[in-house]
């Protein structure tokens, strides 16, 4: 698995997500998922180098230690989607434009590498996985449900370099907004 440097919902948002995905399989509308645990995320860069050695690993959290990240931040959702059996809240990029500009501008200076080819994928846009595992014909029903449980935006309030796990014990580095 490559780095990803990510952007982590608050509490209150994790823990409706998780409640909305325990709700879909006691409702019988999706199947139990494995990753149904993971943290909801958003990626904010993706790293080319699908090894990274412990020392280029080092490399990347000291920079980012000192960057300045705008924390909390809040992100409209757009659109509610479904992608195969997983529905995904659609989230506006613009806000944070500037700052994945910045950052990708620090790692390309440092001889980082990384994907930039997910703009031209998803545009002005970033994703979040809701819900996994839902049954298709319950999509639309599952979708309602969400748009019900959740706000119109999404409030995050930390940001995380992780490379295998998905456990805060797993992040290499991490940033909240009172740090």
């Amino acid at each position: 698995m490559n780095l990803l440097l990510v952007l982590l919902p608050n509490k209150s948002i994790i823990n409706k997500i998780f409640y909305l995905r325990d709700t879909i399989v006691r409702i019988k509308q999706g199947n139990l998922d494995l990753n149904a645990k993971k943290y909801p995320h958003i990626s904010l860069v993706y790293f080319k180098d699908k090894n990274p050695t412990k020392i280029q690993k080092e490399k990347v959290v000291n920079l980012f230690s000192s960057f300045v990240f705008p924390l909390p931040i809040h992100l409209k959702i757009i659109k509610y989607d479904t992608w195969d059996n997983k529905v995904v809240a659609i989230l506006d990029r613009k806000p944070l434009s500037d700052t994945i500009i910045k950052i990708e501008k620090l790692l390309e200076k440092n001889s980082i590498e990384i994907h930039k080819d997910y703009t031209a994928l998803y545009g002005n846009y970033f994703d979040i996985k809701i819900a996994r595992q839902v049954h298709k014909k319950d999509n639309e029903t599952v979708t309602k449900l969400i748009e019900k449980t959740l706000p119109n935006k999404i409030g995050f309030d930390k940001i995380a370099l992780i490379d295998r796990g998905w456990k805060e014990k797993d992040f290499l580095w991490k940033k909240t907004k009172e740090d």
